[in-house]
């Protein structure tokens, strides 16, 4: 399926190969925010980066475990270059709030993620069990798991992904993602 989205007139694919660290947007155009915050930490650290853009006029939310790198080469490209990505979404969900929620593999630096976030004032929620099903993260198949480390699916309410708010989730991402970028770079 990933490969007829691709397909459709309009669909942006950005790919930036840069470093052992690297971030996603996969639902940029309708998880409005997601490719700013992913894309801005990203860049201010001069990491990886791979969104897919939809235009305005299409509404098409591919589910993450459907974007495999058979069928994109740039994904197969930017998965092979990083060794952990942290994964940006947004959802909207009354009863979680403003809520800060963070799934995937890595939960050694989900932990240290939501750590960086609760000194920014953000509310966060780790617990596997509490995270609705489908924003853990946690599938083999979902992107966010395939890289040597994997990484951590942040899924960020509407409130938080614009304003002062996604400023502190980017200076967050930067500061963990840097943080790893080190320890990734001294391994032998």
């Amino acid at each position: 399926m990933l490969d007829e989205l691709l397909a459709h007139p309009g669909v942006e694919e950005r790919v930036v190969v840069a470093g052992p660290v690297g971030f996603m947007a996969l639902h940029g155009g309708i998880e409005i925010g997601s490719v700013e915050v992913a894309e801005g930490a990203a860049t201010r650290l001069g990491a990886g980066f791979y969104g897919v853009i939809l235009p305005d006029d299409l509404w098409w939310h591919l589910p993450s475990t459907e974007f495999t790198p058979r069928h994109s080469p740039k994904l197969a490209s930017f998965l092979d270059a990083v060794s952990l990505v942290f994964s940006v979404h947004g959802y909207g969900r009354p009863e979680w709030g403003e809520t800060v929620l963070l799934g995937g593999g890595n939960r050694r630096v989900a932990s240290a993620l939501a750590d960086a976030l609760q000194r920014r004032g953000l509310a966060v929620e780790t617990d596997l069990d509490r995270i609705p099903r489908e924003l853990r993260g946690v599938h083999p198949a979902n992107p966010v798991n395939l890289p040597e480390f994997g990484g951590v699916q942040v899924e960020l309410p509407p409130g938080v992904r614009r304003g002062g708010a996604a400023e502190q989730v980017i200076d967050a991402l930067v500061a963990v993602a840097a943080a790893e970028m080190r320890s990734l770079c001294a391994r032998p």
